[in-house]
């Protein structure tokens, strides 16, 4: 599930709490058992964002590569 996805469930005119919503997805009967999952949520959303950086790094790593070897290059 995404991220942007349980913001909107709390914008909404429910203003669903997206812990609850997990936990009704889940099956949990007890909230504490949602939160126990949590670490694993942040964990993902961590190496998701440190992937993204490597991979707009490497991106721009290439575009510089690129401006310096073009022809006309200063």
């Amino acid at each position: 599930m995404q991220t942007h996805t349980l913001c909107a469930l709390q914008r909404a005119e429910t203003k669903l709490e997206p812990l609850v919503f997990v936990q009704h997805q889940l099956g949990h009967a007890s909230i504490q058992t949602t939160m126990v999952y949590l670490h694993l949520v942040h964990e993902r959303a961590n190496q998701a964002v440190l992937a993204y950086d490597d991979e707009l790094n490497d991106w721009m790593e290439g575009q510089w590569q690129k401006l310096k070897c073009s022809p006309g290059s200063i």
